[in-house]
């Protein structure tokens, strides 16, 4: 049986409309100084550390000059005139451990090519573990328009085309005035399978590199919602969080990892109890299916799940012995209180018969999966809140310049603009994140910090809830153990009154073989 591994391959937009840049983003990611031409700003990383190689393969027809990183971002940003311009795709990869550096290498290059063969120019980094990432990792960088053949960016990246009808007409428009059409892209870069896409063939050459080092090991790329995985994902940490959780400093952040650790234990005990449980009632309806004679007719009206449970309470240890059942409780008080938590469980929901039992399973199934799907729902939200705090806790120190603008008229206003435009800016910056995640420009740090805490009351008692119902399904286990206890010794019984009522002729057969055989004429005797 292979090892399954799962991976980490995510992507992203660096985006003006962020308040991102793709040469501080490029800056950042290759530990070096890129200077903006656009804002006239410089990105000084030569001191993060942790980059172990760097490397640019540019498209065919890109000029030969974009091979330095400085030059080729400078680019794209000139180029992008917009404020809500998408500037760059940015990858994230982890490296199987396994691999050499040189392995790494060649690993990216191969990544790499895949898209520069497509028409993207790709800047890619190798980082060393960190706190967000603990293997050796890649963040790739790939331009997001196409060049044209004289090594210039095309100017529209998608044209409008005519709708046809099945006898390949023009369809008017209601207004008569225009006919209808639909965009076409001139690549597709933007497609939404494209991930998927990208993440299968990234899982199939790390399958490669592992077999090459005699490792029979398959790499999932599928989410663990596609696998149909009842598991929530944990939050990307970034730099900063990583470096304060490796002090010891608790981050909200953290605490919702370790949380979302706990549940996702939870979720993995609770499965194998649902298999397991699912198997027992396959088994427990073959049983059933093999009653078809009179006596199971007047047994149903006594042959109830509180009967079959009442008749094993009153032969427990008979029944553990012959059924061979794992007790959990070597105390008879204790085995009392779940026979008795059992019995009430069965009242209150009205279980009478095995069909009655299995809907019952399948409730606390169906009541599983909603609790499921109510946690992924506050994580995300939980997400989105935490973003939101951060870009509030950045903008507050910065919300006065704001403040005084307002108040400011004609020169002096122009005078403050210039004299504080890298302030303002930063400000612009993290209102837009803001208004990213509101729809709105209001600063309502308390209401984000209440909001906050009640996702985390709403996960806890989602937790709670969660347990309850693997109590639940873990009860149910239990009781349908000891019906089929009782069942089989039920069965036993009546083949037993069967062999007994059954007619005796056979017997003297048997008995005239065991006698001596008569000698034959003229035979010995003896």
């Amino acid at each position: 049986m292979p090892e399954t591994r799962q991976i980490h391959f995510t992507g992203d937009i660096v985006s003006r409309n962020k308040g991102q840049s793709a040469v501080e983003h490029a800056a950042y990611r290759s530990g070096e100084k890129l200077y903006l031409d656009r804002e006239g700003e410089t990105f000084d990383y030569t001191r993060k550390g942790g980059v172990l190689y760097t490397e640019i393969m540019l498209a065919d027809h890109a000029p030969v000059e974009w091979e330095d990183r400085q030059t080729l971002w400078n680019a794209v940003e000139d180029f992008e005139k917009k404020n809500d311009a998408q500037l760059a795709r940015s990858l994230e990869f982890s490296l199987p451990f396994e691999l050499t550096l040189e392995e790494d290498i060649k690993f990216c290059k191969e990544i790499a090519e895949y898209y520069r063969k497509q028409g993207m120019c790709v800047d890619f980094c190798i980082h060393a573990p960190d706190g967000g990432n603990k293997n050796i990792h890649c963040h790739m960088m790939l331009t997001v328009r196409p060049l044209t053949i004289d090594g210039t960016f095309i100017k529209h990246k998608s044209h409008r085309e005519y709708i046809l009808d099945e006898n390949g007409q023009k369809i008017p428009l209601k207004n008569g005035k225009d006919y209808k059409t639909k965009k076409v892209n001139v690549v597709d870069w933007d497609d939404k399978g494209n991930m998927e896409k990208w993440r299968a063939n990234y899982a199939l050459l790390m399958e490669k590199y592992l077999k090459n080092h005699g490792l029979d090991v398959k790499v999932e790329h599928r989410s663990y919602e596609k696998q149909g995985i009842h598991r929530i994902p944990t939050i990307h940490m970034g730099p900063h969080v990583a470096a304060m959780e490796r002090k010891g400093i608790r981050t909200r952040v953290g605490d919702m990892n370790r949380e979302i650790r706990l549940i996702n234990e939870m979720l993995e005990r609770g499965d194998k109890a649902e298999k397991e449980l699912d198997e027992k009632i396959r088994k427990m309806q073959m049983l059933m299916e093999r009653e078809k004679s009179k006596e199971k007719e007047e047994a149903l009206k006594a042959n109830t799940v509180e009967g079959m449970l009442l008749e094993f309470q009153r032969n427990r240890s008979q029944f553990i012995q012959d059924a061979g059942i794992h007790e959990k409780n070597s105390t008879k008080k204790r085995n009392l209180q779940d026979f008795a938590a059992m019995y009430a469980y069965l009242q209150t929901n009205g279980i009478k018969t095995l069909e009655d039992l299995q809907k019952a399973v399948a409730d606390e199934k169906h009541n599983r999966r909603e609790t499921i799907y109510s946690q992924n729902e506050i994580g995300k939200r939980q997400k989105e809140v935490e973003a939101l705090i951060t870009a509030g806790e950045n903008y507050r120190p910065l919300r006065k310049y704001h403040k005084t603008l307002e108040g400011l008229k004609g020169s002096k206003r122009l005078e403050y603009m210039d004299k504080n435009y890298d302030k303002l800016q930063l400000a612009d910056s993290w209102l837009a994140s803001i208004k990213h995640y509101t729809g709105k420009t209001l600063f309502q740090p308390s209401k984000w910090a209440d909001e906050s805490k009640q996702l985390v009351i709403d996960m806890r008692d989602s937790k709670k809830k969660l347990q309850k119902i693997g109590d639940n399904i873990e009860m149910l286990s239990d009781i349908l153990d000891m019906v089929q206890a009782v069942d089989t010794a039920r069965q036993v019984a009546r083949r037993k009154e069967l062999q007994k009522s059954a007619p005796v002729m056979s017997q003297p057969q048997h008995q005239e073989q065991d006698q001596p055989s008569k000698p034959k004429k003229g035979g010995d005797a003896r």
